[in-house]
This record gives C-alpha cells, structure tokens and sequence, in this order.
C-alpha cells in the first residue's frame, strides 16, 4: 500500500510517477551512494599509496629526482602541484564564505568535506578509470551530497542558500572527478605513443581553465536567450 494524494491504495495501482517518486528514487539513490562508498573502502589501499607518494615527492629534491626520471616518466613537481591545490582551496573558501556561509563552522566544515571527499574520490576515480575503464562519479557524487546536507545541515544551513551551497560543493567534487577521469584515459594513450606527462599536464590545466570560462559564458548566453524558469526555458541547461 502506499498513499497517493491522501488515498491508500494498492502499489500495483498506484501511478508510475508516484511509484518512481516514493520508491525506485529512493532506493536508486541509495544504490549509487553505496557504490562510491564500496569503491572507496575497495580502493583504500591505493589512497594510501599516492598519500605516501604525495609526502615523498615534497621532501626529496626536486632537480635530482627529475633528472633521474626519463623523458616519459616526468611530471609537473609536486610542490608546484601542491602550491596550486593551496589556491584552489583558498579561493573556494573565500567564495563560499562570502556567498553562502553564515559562520566560519559552516565555513570549515565545507571546506574539510570538499578537500577530503576530492582528494579520496579521485584517487578511487582514476584507479577505477584505469583497470575497468568507467568511473563511478554519480554515486560518489551523491554520497557526497548527502554527507554535505546532514554535516551542513545540523549546523543551520538551509533553504535555497543550503541547497545552492551543497549543490555547488558537489558540482566542485563531480568536476575534479571527472577531469582525474579523463586525464587518466589520455595518459593511457600517451604511455603507448610515447609522450611526455609533464607536457600533458600543463596543456591539461589550460584546457581545463579555458573550458570552465566558455562553459560558464555559454550557460550565461542560455539563459540570456531562453531563460532557465518559467515558459519556454531549457530544461536542462548543461545538456542543451
């Protein structure tokens, strides 16, 4: 049985958007959580490794370690990545206390979330990329959803500025999750043709800085044109 606009009535009877809505949501929803959650746990080991790798790439000597190295195994240094990390995370913490945040706990606790969550779900994102060849981004973004809104949540943040935070926060996550993705496939390639991955790292960051000023110029130019809300706006902003 379930109710349906006040009425007890037989599932079997019951619309399909009403049985989607109270049900198969739900349970779908659960079931992409849980996949970041066991890939995660699966992938725990690897985490360890390239947290072992990080700290050691930062106390050995850059210059000797890079001229030991051949053409095809060198990388952008690690301090340098690591100096880069420090001014995402600095600038994501002053754009959410500034629009969304309403004490600096709020403030903290996003930013612990979204540097945790990234860091860890990459990590298990890339390692899935390379020996299966798919990446479980929505359940883990998901998970991250929820975690955001029962942590954010029972701190007092709520409403549209909650749900626009959290959705920001997660769109953050998704998009790392899906550049260490593709990333990871391009390497693939480039270890068979022989490239070099410092000069594919680099190009990767301008790519990837050009692609987030023209996505976000191009959803500006939608809804200029067409509108999000209301009559005759799109749908789906991203897909159009």
């Amino acid at each position: 049985h379930m109710l349906v606009k006040g009425q007890d009535i037989l599932l079997a009877n019951a619309p399909i958007s009403a049985v989607f809505r109270e049900y198969v949501r739900h349970i779908g929803i659960g079931m992409l959580a849980m996949a970041g959650i066991i890939g995660l746990l699966s992938m725990s080991n690897v985490v360890g490794n390239v947290a072992k790798t990080v700290v050691s790439g930062l106390l050995k000597r850059n210059s000797d370690t890079q001229q030991a190295l051949q053409r095809t195994q060198k990388d952008i240094p690690m301090p340098l990545i690591v100096s880069g990390i420090v001014v995402v995370i600095l600038l994501f913490t002053v754009f959410f206390h500034t629009f969304f945040s309403q004490s600096i706990l709020q403030t903290v606790l996003a930013l612990v979330i979204v540097v945790v969550f990234s860091f860890l779900f990459s990590v298990v994102g890339i390692s899935s990329i390379a020996f299966t060849g798919t990446e479980p981004v929505p359940g883990m973004t998901i998970f991250m959803i929820i975690v955001s809104a029962l942590i954010l949540g029972s701190t007092g943040m709520h409403g549209d500025v909650g749900i626009t935070a959290i959705l920001m926060m997660s769109a953050f996550l998704c998009t790392a999750l899906g550049v260490a993705g593709n990333f990871m496939s391009e390497l693939k390639v480039a270890h068979l043709l022989g490239a070099t991955p410092r000069k594919m790292q680099q190009w990767q960051l301008v790519s990837a800085t050009l692609a987030a000023v023209l996505s976000i110029g191009v959803l500006i130019l939608l809804n200029q044109a067409y509108g999000f809300v209301g009559q005759g706006a799109l749908p789906a902003p991203q897909a159009n």
